[in-house]
């Protein structure tokens, strides 16, 4: 198994077993939700609950679909010449394209599943633990493993298998004559099919949010259409990475042009757009679903609790609505863990995974003078500037999804005025200091594997 798979493989498990989790507990807290919107007469605060579940669901899936994609491309790049050495001889695209298609997809299949069992093991595990620790989730009557926890399991598989196919259609590409050759090329920067998809992908997602906007002030079920048009979008970004980010990185060009190693980073770094909108994109949307959520969570709060100044309320609803917000923000963390944790996995897996890949360009620097502090300096910056692209991606894109969202959801109801997005306070330096310590956790080791690169093996991977 490639590393790529092994990547994929990781990624699906993770993302099945977090979403199992969280259908779960959405679930249980939809329950207990039930009893609190009866006792505020609320019919649409059940109605949201539903919604949210589906919709954490939904960005999860579809987080850890992105970062299935991204592993099964780098493992078609890991295979490239092995599979030209095959056509050479007289193998198929076909034939290569249904076998490396068949692989994927059991791997998607098979991480599924075992999330699952893990998931199941986890939502037991914390339903004892908020059953002890919550008054109100103790007299609900909530079983350890919900039925339609399988969804999301399901979901993540479905996400693996369009992973699988869309990956696989990279092996039509492979030309024989690249095994005679360098296969460490970046042959899918410019292909003008993928740019004209990607644009034509995020029209339409663009176009889905749009109308879910204008069905926000009538329904809050509005949010299913902006799920779908948020989840067009992102793949449409994804199509677009490559591009988008080459354009970005001109931004660091006079800063790193002031030292020998900078100056090697920035190059390496526009050489490879291909590998390096990958990485990016990976930490970007795990960035964005961060934002997303806490921006959400944030603006709905704010909102819920205005209404206890704007409506004539009694005090026991009012106390019932301060803990229907209370469990609303812990619910909201753990999808933020969940989305976060599985682009975090997929950004240091795949940097590490592309050190490895670039042995024959370290080594060929090492030939020519690069001394190992320098290698391992030059991963540190490349490092650097893909975090500092998704933070700024990131950020953007998860404040405006998570802003619509929330209108989507609420914009109905009678009462709520102009909503404003709500960005918690810590959520910046938060998410500096957590994406310094992710680059820097997956700089470390990256750097140290460079740095062992020696010279000859530029030779010996020729």
């Amino acid at each position: 198994m490639s590393g790529g798979q092994r990547l994929a493989l990781a990624a699906t498990w993770m993302a099945s077993a977090m979403t199992v989790t969280l259908m779960t507990l959405s679930e249980h807290f939809r329950i207990v939700l039930i009893d609190v919107a009866l006792q505020v007469d609320s019919g649409t605060m059940a109605v949201m609950a539903v919604l949210g579940e589906i919709v954490l669901v939904c960005v999860t899936v579809v987080v850890a679909t992105v970062v299935a994609q991204l592993a099964f491309g780098q493992a078609v790049d890991e295979l490239r010449q092995q599979i030209a050495l095959r056509r050479l001889v007289g193998s198929k695209r076909a034939a290569e394209r249904r076998g490396l298609f068949g692989r994927f997809a059991a791997t998607g299949a098979i991480g599924a599943v075992a999330g699952y069992g893990t998931g199941a093991a986890l939502s037991a595990l914390a339903t004892q633990a908020l059953r002890s620790a919550l008054p109100e989730w103790s007299a609900a009557p909530l079983p350890s493993l919900q039925p339609g926890a399988i969804i999301p399991a399901v979901g993540v598989a479905i996400g693996a298998l369009l992973a699988a196919w869309g990956a696989s259609r990279n092996v039509l590409g492979v030309a024989p004559l690249e095994a005679l050759a360098d296969a460490q090329v970046d042959s899918r920067f410019a292909r003008p099919a993928r740019l004209t998809g990607g644009l034509v992908t995020v029209s339409v997602g663009v176009a889905l949010l749009a109308a879910g906007v204008a069905l926000g002030f009538f329904t809050p079920q509005a949010v299913l259409v902006g799920v779908v048009g948020g989840a067009v979008t992102v793949f449409g970004i994804v199509a677009l990475a490559t591009p988008a980010t080459s354009a970005m990185l001109k931004l660091f060009k006079w800063p790193l042009q002031g030292s020998a190693v900078g100056r090697s980073a920035y190059g390496s770094l526009v050489r490879a757009p291909h590998r390096v909108g990958g990485i990016t994109i990976a930490l970007t949307v795990g960035i964005a679903a961060v934002t997303m959520f806490a921006v959400a969570g944030e603006t709905a709060q704010s909102v819920l609790l205005g209404m206890v100044d704007h409506v004539d309320i009694r005090a026991d609803q009012e106390a019932a609505l301060n803990e229907m917000t209370a469990q609303l923000m812990t619910v909201v963390s753990l999808a933020v863990a969940c989305g976060s944790g599985v682009a975090v996995f997929g950004f240091i897996a795949t940097m590490l995974m592309s050190v490895r890949a670039r042995t024959r360009e370290i080594g060929l620097m090492r030939l020519v003078g690069m001394r190992v502090k320098q290698a391992r300096s030059m991963i540190v910056v490349e490092t650097a500037v893909i975090a500092a692209l998704a933070m700024i991606g990131g950020l953007a894109l998860g404040i405006l999804f998570g802003w619509l969202g929330t209108f989507m959801m609420l914009g109905s109801v009678a009462g709520i005025g102009v909503m404003l997005p709500q960005l918690p306070w810590s959520l910046v330096p938060a998410l500096l200091v957590a994406t310094a310590l992710v680059a820097t956790a997956t700089a470390v080791p990256a750097a140290r594997r460079a740095s062992g690169i020696p010279p000859l093996a530029a030779v010996n991977a020729a």
